[in-house]
């Protein structure tokens, strides 16, 4: 049997620090994949949506909540707010990556543009380095 077919690992048996490492992965994917013949900016844009979820769900998991299953990025902002975080202004505008998580992973949704491809890594990029500040600062060793 395929491994890759049973139900998805459990969210809450990996750290915070695993989901930053898939985010920063995504964030770099959306940064070296720019340019390359044949690679698409709603590609690029999907994974900088999948670094926001995955990031969000790990400072999530800092104070023990479990994400629900969702691509909304205004919804688990609103749940890292509920659970005790202070979310500056531009760091919520990463709530407009979250189209990006369907309509640009199949064919037939809109283009994405250049434009919309720079705001999306920006986006991405502010959200990443305030969510890492938040992981880190929270499961970091305490002296003692």
């Amino acid at each position: 049997m395929n491994a890759w077919i049973i139900e998805p690992p459990d969210e809450r048996a990996v750290g915070p620090d695993a989901w930053l490492k898939f985010a920063q992965s995504c964030v770099g994917l959306v940064r070296a994949g720019h340019g390359y013949d044949g690679v698409l900016l709603e590609d690029l844009c999907f994974q900088a949506h999948q670094a926001a979820e995955r990031v969000l769900k790990g400072v999530l998991l800092t104070v023990g909540v479990e994400a629900p299953r969702t691509h909304s990025i205004a919804l688990l902002l609103t749940l890292v707010e509920q659970a005790g975080f202070s979310v500056p202004e531009p760091v919520k505008d990463s709530a407009a990556l979250t189209p990006y998580s369907v309509r640009t992973r199949t064919p037939g949704g809109p283009e994405v543009t250049e434009d919309d491809y720079r705001e999306a890594l920006q986006q991405a990029e502010k959200l990443v380095a305030w969510a890492a500040t938040q992981i880190q600062s929270r499961t970091a060793p305490q002296p003692g």
